[in-house]
């Protein structure tokens, strides 16, 4: 547990800093949510080679560095944002990411865990470390759609996510913005604020976060 509040404080602590580490150069107003997002230059070295995975859009992403670096404590969620071992060829993902301040706001961050009951027993700190690894990989999988969903109107409403017993439900509202995941609302009040595409998926930056 020690391990995992030291490397939160890290992560909070640099997010400012990985903005300026980033070539970003283009910068669109969201005016629906009153919000800057950072979209990258498509002429950049980066999409020159080969199409971007989902873990070359989340480091692109400045707003998404608390989520992507919890997922990177992951061997599976690794692979899955890489597209790399078993999780790669024709394997597709949706990820919904939460913003950086969307997780800041949480009253328990993501390695805390559900609010344990009282009397629970005491362990050890690699037991805490353990319990903290797994409580990470089941809040960023519950953000995790195992397929590639392009926002359109009529398609299914509730979808499975990575977690069992979590789905997410995607409601179109009665509205003609554009881009077209501004008329969408994920778990019934979550506002969608940008997206990327990747060639093993697509992701969405999201003002909220899935409950565990």
């Amino acid at each position: 547990m020690r391990h995992f509040f030291k490397q939160f404080l890290n992560i909070t602590a640099l997010v400012a800093v990985a903005s300026a580490q980033l070539v970003v150069p283009q910068v669109v107003l969201d005016q629906a949510n009153d919000q800057r997002i950072v979209m990258p230059d498509p002429a950049s070295d980066e999409f020159a080679s080969s199409p971007p995975m989902l873990s070359d859009q989340l480091s692109l992403e400045p707003q998404a560095s608390i989520f992507f670096s919890y997922a990177r404590e992951s061997a599976k969620l690794s692979g899955i944002m890489s597209g790399v071992g078993e999780y790669g060829g024709s394997h597709k993902y949706t990820v919904f990411v939460p913003t950086n301040r969307a997780v800041m706001a949480l009253a328990r961050k993501p390695h805390l865990g559900r609010e344990p009951v009282e009397g629970s027993i005491e362990i050890s700190d690699e037991e805490a470390d353990r319990q903290a690894q797994e409580n990470v990989e089941k809040w960023v999988s519950a953000h995790i759609v195992p397929k590639s969903l392009e926002l359109s109107a009529g398609m299914p409403e509730e979808y499975p996510t990575l977690l069992d017993g979590i789905s997410l439900t995607l409601i179109r509202e009665n509205s003609h913005k554009s881009p077209e995941y501004h008329n969408w609302r994920l778990n019934g009040n979550v506002a969608i604020l940008g997206q990327r595409k990747a060639a093993n998926g697509v992701m969405y930056l999201i003002d909220g976060t899935i409950e565990v």
